[in-house]
């Protein structure tokens, strides 16, 4: 049977068993996030990304660790419209979301 967790202690535990993955811990969306944290009213941060997988996996990061604070969009890269969506590159946007217009 399983057993009840206080969300810091399910975090916590989380966090140690996937750095035994030999990732050291880190999400490889954790780099967006330092850069989208760097950003001043009015830049937006920008990249290249492979599959829309990535794309949906940079928003749940990003929306996970700072809920509210940053919004991405996305569109295939030039010459990608015929490539299925979980192999084309991606151009991703990462905007502050107070500077993002309705």
């Amino acid at each position: 049977m399983g057993e009840k967790l206080s969300i810091d202690d399910a975090q916590s535990e989380l966090a140690e068993l996937r750095a035994g993955r030999g990732g050291g811990g880190q999400s490889m969306y954790h780099p967006y996030l330092e850069e989208a944290r760097d950003l001043n009213k009015g830049e937006v941060y920008t990249d290249t990304v492979e599959g829309y997988n990535r794309v949906s996996g940079l928003r749940n990061y990003l929306a996970d660790k700072e809920p509210g604070n940053f919004e991405v969009k996305s569109a295939k890269e030039e010459g990608q419209d015929d490539v299925s969506q979980g192999e084309a590159d991606y151009r991703v946007f990462i905007y502050r979301a107070e500077d993002v217009e309705e």
